[in-house]
């Protein structure tokens, strides 16, 4: 039992909102550095995209990582895209 168990929370959810807030808080910092949404939702879904389909894909080996995790922790990186657009630029 690891300690995600201990608490009560699935492994699945801890990493989706862990991926979430990780890219809202890049979002946030690049407007704070007033770069423009639309170059920061760039950036970010290009680094993304990096790291799940290349990095992920070739070095993670406890467990070994699939196409479909990579692309499930990718679109929990691109959540925080219209959570931070409706939350802060509407």
């Amino acid at each position: 039992m690891n300690i995600i168990s201990k608490v009560g929370e699935s492994p699945v959810f801890v990493t989706a909102m862990a991926h979430c807030w990780f890219a809202f808080s890049m979002l946030a910092l690049m407007a704070h550095w007033h770069i423009p949404f639309y170059v920061s939702t760039v950036v970010l879904i290009v680094l993304a995209g990096i790291k799940e389909f290349y990095i992920d894909l070739h070095y993670e080996t406890n467990p070994s990582q699939t196409i479909l995790d990579s692309l499930q922790d990718f679109l929990e990186y691109c959540a925080a895209i219209p959570l931070f657009y409706f939350l802060f630029i509407l």
